[in-house]
């Protein structure tokens, strides 16, 4: 391969080594760029309107002014997509008091679907059916419509009027 260094094994080694240094130089910034774009959905995002309170460890969400909740699915909270079963603790309709624990759907299962998590960034997104919040009274029913292998998102999303939410 190289014919030059035939004869020359301290020149054989230092190109060896040169090579092998590039590389793995080369691998650590490519590890870096990816940690750098992975992110954990754990923590507060705010898309300027209703900042979004999510607590992996407690298991909870507070979505500012419309419901909080029980987490009661077990997703990854560092994939760059999937979805939060959530059970109502506290509710209110759209444009009407602060979240209540006597509103009728306290208790009612629906969901938070997130995409394109990064460090800073993630678009979030409730479980919709045109106007109406895709709601469900047992989590039987709450899994087996929301779960991403129910592949129902493209029925109750629609990615293209989000705005992604930034991580504070």
């Amino acid at each position: 391969m190289f014919s030059f260094l035939k004869n020359k094994p301290f020149i054989k080694k230092a190109a060896f080594l040169t090579l092998a240094l590039f590389l793995s130089t080369g691998l650590m910034f490519v590890s870096c760029a990816d940690n750098e774009s992975s992110g954990n959905l754990n923590g507060t995002w705010d898309d300027g309107w209703s900042p979004v309170i999510i607590n992996s460890s407690a298991r909870t969400i507070v979505y500012t002014g419309s419901y909080e909740g029980n987490i009661v699915n077990s997703p990854s909270y560092t994939a760059s997509s999937g979805v939060l079963i959530i059970q109502f603790t506290k509710y209110a309709d759209w444009g009407g008091p602060a979240p209540s624990t006597s509103h009728a759907n306290v208790g009612k299962y629906s969901a938070l679907y997130w995409t394109e998590l990064t460090a800073g960034s993630v678009r979030l997104a409730d479980a919709y059916e045109g106007y109406n919040r895709v709601m469900f009274a047992t989590l039987g029913e709450a899994n087996a419509s929301f779960t991403p292998a129910a592949d129902k998102v493209g029925n109750y999303v629609d990615w293209g009027i989000t705005a992604p939410y930034t991580k504070k």
